[in-house]
C-alpha cells in the first residue's frame, strides 16, 4: 500500500482550501447562471423581433387589403355612377350622340395623325428648301459668270453674223447677176457648137437620167445657158425634161428660175419639170413644194402641182400640198390639181369627195369642178358620192340629172339607202320620187327607174317618206306586167302603200316562177297568211336543187312555219348547204335533239358543231348524249373533237375532282386536256407531293395541249417537288409549256426560283420572256415593271399582260399610272 510522504495538513489550511473551493464553485455557478440568463434574454429578443415582424407583415397585408377593398368600392361606385350617367345620357340624347362622339374621337385621332405627318412633311420641306436655297445661291453665282461669258460670246457672234449677212447679200447680188447671164442665150461660133452638142445629147434621151447626162455633158455652171435655152426656145417635152433633170440635179433654184422665164404651162412640160423637182429636192420636198406653190409664176405653180402629185407616199394618199393647191385662187392651178387627184387611185379620188362635202376654203366654182370630175367616175366613188349627196342637198339635182346613167343612178340610190342619216335619205328620196315637170319628163323619169333593183330600193325606203303624193308616186312604180321579180320582201314592207296591188301580183307570180324566186314569193305569201304558201315551201324543201331546199329550210325556221321542227330535223343528215341551213334552224327554233343523233358529229365541222351540241343540251336525256359523245371521242371519230370534248366534259355540268381524275385515262387528248383544265379550276389548297407524282406523267404526254394543261395545274401546287418539276419544264422544247412553267414559278417559294426566272428573260419566245417578267414582279422584282408596262401596249402580249398585271397588283382596268402606283406600294 502506497503512503503519502507529505505531512498532514492543518485544520486552518483545510478550511482555507475549502473556502477556496467553495469560492470557485460559487464563481462557476454565478457564471453559469449569467450565461443562462443571457441566452434567455437573447431568445426572448429574437422571439419579440419575430413577433414584431409578423405583426408588421400582417398589418401591411391588412392595410393593403383594406386599401384594395376601398379602391374597389370606390371604382365600383364610380363605374356605377358613370353607368347611371351614361344611361341617363343615352336616354336623353340617344345613340346618335354616342356615335357622333365616337366619330369625333376617331376624327380627332385622324387629325392628330395628319398633323403629325404634316409636321414631318413641313420639316422635310424646310430642309429641302434650305438645300434648294443653297443650290440656287451657287447657281446664281455660276449664272452671273455664265452671263458675263455669254455676253462676250454674243458680241463676237453678232459681229460674225453681221459680216456673214453682208457677205451673203453680196453673194446673192452676184448670183442674181450670174443667173441672168446664165439664162441669156450665148452668141458666137463656140457657143453654137456647144449648144449643138447639148441638143444632140438631149435628143438621144427618152428617159432622162441626170447622172448619165452630166457624165456626157460635163459638170459645171457653164451648162446652164445651154440647158436653159431649151426652156426658152419651146423645145419638145423629152428634150425639155432632160434639160430640166440636169439643171435640177445641179441647182433647183436655177430650174425654178428657168421655168419662170420660159412661161410654159403645157401639161407634158409641167409633168417633166415636177419630176425633176422631186428627184432633186431630196429630203426637203415639203419646203420645195410650199415655195413652188407660192411662186409668182403660174408656170412654176403648175409644175409644183405635178411635183406634189408625184410626192404622195402611197397610192392611197394625197400630198397635203396638192390638197392646198386645189384651193389655189388661180383657176388653172386649181383645175390642174383636181385633174391630177381625179386621175389617181380610188382612194385618192375619194379625197375629192371629202373636200366637196367638208366645210373649208373651197370656192363654189372649185366645188363644182370637183363634182364634175367625180361624176365622170361615179362607179368607183359611189360611197363617197352618196355621202356628199346625203349631206349636201344642193347636189341632189346633179345626181338626178343626165350626168348619171340608169345603172349609175341605180347604184347611187343603193348607196344612199345605206347611209346612216335617215333624215338625209328621206329628203333625198322625196326628190328622187318627184317626177320632172312635163309629160315628157315624167315618161323619161318612169323609164329611168324601171330597173327592178332600183325600184326595190326606192320602194323599200319610201315607207319612211311622209305625204300621200309621194306614196302615190311610189305605188306607180309597182310592177303590173311580166314578172321581172322584184324583191317580194321589199314589196311586203310597203303594205300600207300598195297592199291591194302586190298581193294579187304575188299570187299570180307563184305559178310562173321556179327555184329561189318561187321560195321568195312563197315567203311573202306566207307572211300575208295565204294558204298556198305552206304547200309551196313544203314542196320546195324536197326539190332537187340543194340551194332551193336550203332556202326552204331557212324560210320555215324564220317565219313561224307550222311543224317546222320536224321539217328541220329531217334535213340534218343531208349534205351542204342543206345541212348547214338545218343546223342553223335548230338553233333558231330551239329544237332539242335526242342522244341517238349524236352521230351527226361524225360529219359536222365547226362552227356548226356547237349548234348541234346546244340542241343535245336542251334534251332531257342530256346525260346519255354526253356518254355517247365521250364514246365517239374514245374512237377519235368526231371532226370537231375540241368542241365536243369541252361540251361533254364541262358543258353539261360541273365535273368533280373524281371525274377529272377518271377522265385522265381517256384515249383522246382533248378530253385529257379538258380534264386537267377543269381540275385546275377546282383546285383547293396548295396540294402535296402525291399530286405532283400524279401529274408528272402528263407533263411528258405526247400531245402538247395535255402538257400545257398539266403544267398549268402543277403551277398551283406549292411544294418542293412541284417547284423542281417546273424548273425542268422551263426547258421544254415547246414555248407554250415553257410559258406555263415560268408563270407557275411565280406562285412558288422564291428560294432558288429567281435565278431561273432571270434566265427566262433571254428566251427566244416573247411569250416566255413576258411570263418570266410577270413572275419576277410577283416575287417583288420591281425593275421588271417598266418593261411589262411596254408589253401591255404590244399587239401580241397586250391583253395577257394587262390581265396579269390587274390580277397581280389588285387593280381593276388598270393603266401604266395605276400599275406604277400599285408597284410602289408593294
Amino acid at each position: 500500500m502506497y503512503e503519502d510522504p507529505s505531512p498532514e495538513p492543518s485544520r486552518g489550511g483545510l478550511i482555507a482550501r475549502l473556502l477556496a473551493a467553495v469560492g470557485c464553485v460559487a464563481a462557476g455557478v454565478f457564471a453559469y447562471l449569467w450565461l443562462a440568463e443571457q441566452d434567455a434574454l437573447r431568445l426572448e429578443r429574437d422571439r419579440v423581433e419575430a413577433e414584431t415582424e409578423a405583426r408588421a407583415v400582417q398589418v401591411r397585408e391588412d392595410v393593403a387589403r383594406a386599401v384594395r377593398e376601398q379602391v374597389n368600392k370606390d371604382v365600383a361606385a364610380e363605374r356605377a355612377r358613370h353607368a347611371r350617367e351614361l344611361a341617363a345620357l343615352k336616354a336623353s340624347r340617344g345613340t346618335a350622340l354616342e356615335q357622333q362622339l365616337e366619330k369625333l374621337g376617331a376624327e380627332h385621332d385622324r387629325l392628330l395623325g395628319a398633323l403629325g405627318e404634316s409636321r414631318e412633311r413641313s420639316h422635310k420641306l424646310k430642309g429641302d428648301a434650305m438645300r434648294l436655297v443653297g443650290e440656287l445661291e451657287v447657281a446664281r453665282r455660276d449664272g452671273a459668270q455664265s452671263v458675263r461669258a455669254l455676253g462676250e460670246q454674243l458680241h463676237s457672234v453678232e459681229a460674225q453674223m453681221t459680216a456673214a449677212r453682208l457677205e451673203a447679200e453680196e453673194r446673192e447680188r452676184d448670183l442674181q447677176a450670174l443667173e441672168g447671164r446664165m439664162l441669156d442665150p450665148l452668141q458666137g461660133p463656140l457657143a453654137a457648137g456647144v449648144a449643138a452638142h447639148v441638143t444632140r445629147v438631149l435628143d438621144a434621151e427618152t428617159e432622162p437620167d441626170p447622172r448619165r447626162l452630166r457624165a456626157q455633158l460635163g459638170n459645171g455652171v457653164w451648162l446652164f445657158p445651154f440647158l436653159a435655152s431649151h426652156f426658152l426656145s419651146g423645145a419638145r417635152g423629152v428634150r425639155a425634161a432632160a434639160a430640166a433633170s440636169t439643171i435640177a440635179d445641179l441647182d433647183v433654184g436655177l430650174l425654178v428660175t428657168a421655168v419662170a422665164r420660159s412661161g410654159r404651162t403645157d401639161e407634158a412640160f409641167s409633168r417633166w419639170i415636177g419630176a425633176a423637182m422631186i428627184s432633186a429636192a431630196a429630203g426637203a420636198v415639203d419646203e420645195q413644194l410650199k415655195a413652188g406653190l407660192a411662186h409668182e409664176s403660174i408656170a412654176v405653180r403648175l409644175a409644183t402641182v405635178e411635183a406634189a402629185h408625184l410626192a404622195a407616199t402611197s397610192p392611197k394618199s394625197v400630198h397635203a400640198e396638192l390638197v392646198s393647191a386645189i384651193a389655189n385662187p388661180e383657176p388653172e392651178v386649181s383645175d390642174r390639181a383636181i385633174a391630177r387627184v381625179a386621175a389617181g387611185s380610188p382612194a385618192q379620188r375619194a379625197t375629192l369627195a371629202g373636200l366637196v362635202g367638208a366645210a373649208g376654203p373651197l370656192s363654189a366654182e372649185t366645188r363644182a369642178t370637183i363634182w364634175r370630175r367625180l361624176m365622170e367616175d361615179a362607179e368607183a366613188l359611189l360611197p363617197e358620192l352618196a355621202r356628199v349627196v346625203a349631206e349636201n342637198p344642193e347636189y341632189i339635182e346633179a345626181a338626178r340629172g343626165g350626168t348619171l346613167g340608169g345603172e349609175r343612178r341605180q347604184a347611187l340610190v343603193g348607196e344612199l339607202l345605206a347611209h346612216p342619216r335617215e333624215e338625209a335619205v328621206d329628203r333625198l328620196l322625196e326628190r328622187f320620187l318627184e317626177a320632172p315637170d312635163g309629160e315628157g319628163g315624167r315618161t323619161a323619169w318612169a323609164a329611168s327607174v324601171q330597173g327592178p333593183e332600183l325600184r326595190s330600193h326606192v320602194l323599200a325606203a319610201a315607207r319612211r317618206v311622209s305625204g300621200d303624193e309621194v306614196r302615190a308616186r311610189a305605188r306607180a312604180l309597182l310592177p303590173t306586167g311580166e314578172v321581172d321579180i322584184i324583191d317580194p320582201v321589199s314589196l311586203l314592207a310597203l303594205a300600207p302603200i300598195a297592199r291591194p296591188v302586190h298581193l294579187p301580183f304575188l299570187v299570180a307570180s307563184a305559178h310562173r316562177v321556179s327555184g329561189l324566186d318561187r321560195i321568195r314569193v312563197a315567203r311573202a305569201l306566207f307572211r300575208l297568211g295565204h294558204p298556198v304558201a305552206v304547200k309551196m315551201i313544203e314542196q320546195a324543201s324536197d326539190a332537187d336543187d340543194p340551194a332551193v331546199r336550203a332556202e326552204a329550210v331557212a324560210v320555215a325556221a324564220s317565219d313561224g312555219f307550222p311543224d317546222a321542227a320536224s321539217l328541220v330535223v329531217r334535213h340534218l343528215y343531208e349534205g351542204s348547204p342543206v345541212r348547214e341551213a338545218a343546223i342553223a334552224a335548230v338553233a333558231t327554233l330551239g329544237v332539242s335533239l335526242p342522244p341517238e343523233m349524236t352521230d351527226l358529229l361524225l360529219s359536222t365541222p365547226p362552227p356548226w358543231t356547237s349548234l348541234l351540241l346546244d340542241g343535245f343540251a336542251r334534251h332531257e336525256q342530256v346525260g346519255d348524249a354526253r356518254h355517247r359523245v365521250m364514246e365517239l371521242l374514245q374512237d377519235d371519230l368526231v371532226i370537231d373533237a375540241d368542241g365536243a370534248a369541252l361540251w361533254a366534259f364541262t358543258g353539261t355540268r360541273r365535273p368533280s375532282v373524281a371525274d377529272c381524275k377518271g377522265a385522265l385515262t381517256h384515249a383522246h387528248s382533248a378530253v385529257r386536256a379538258r380534264a386537267l383544265e377543269a381540275w385546275r379550276d377546282q383546285m383547293e389548297g396548295e396540294g402535296d407531293g402525291s399530286l405532283v407524282r400524279t401529274l408528272e406523267p402528263f407533263t411528258k404526254d405526247k400531245e402538247l395541249r395535255v402538257r400545257v394543261q398539266a403544267t398549268r395545274l402543277l403551277s398551283q401546287v406549292r411544294h418542293d417537288l412541284a417547284r423542281t418539276t417546273l424548273v425542268v419544264l422551263a426547258k421544254d422544247p415547246s414555248e407554250w409549256v415553257r410559258e406555263a412553267a415560268y408563270r407557275g414559278l411565280g406562285f412558288q417559294h422564291p428560294y432558288h426560283v429567281v435565278p431561273v426566272l432571270r434566265s427566262g428573260l433571254h428566251d427566244k419566245s416573247p411569250y416566255v420572256c413576258n411570263a418570266a417578267r410577270l413572275s419576277l414582279l410577283v416575287h417583288g422584282m420591281k425593275d421588271e415593271a417598266p418593261v411589262l408596262f411596254r408589253d401591255s401596249e404590244d399587239p401580241l402580249l397586250g391583253f395577257r399582260t394587262r390581265r396579269a398585271l390587274d390580277q397581280t397588283l389588285g387593280v381593276v382596268g388598270g393603266d401604266p399610272q395605276s400599275w406604277a402606283a400599285a408597284v410602289e406600294k408593294r
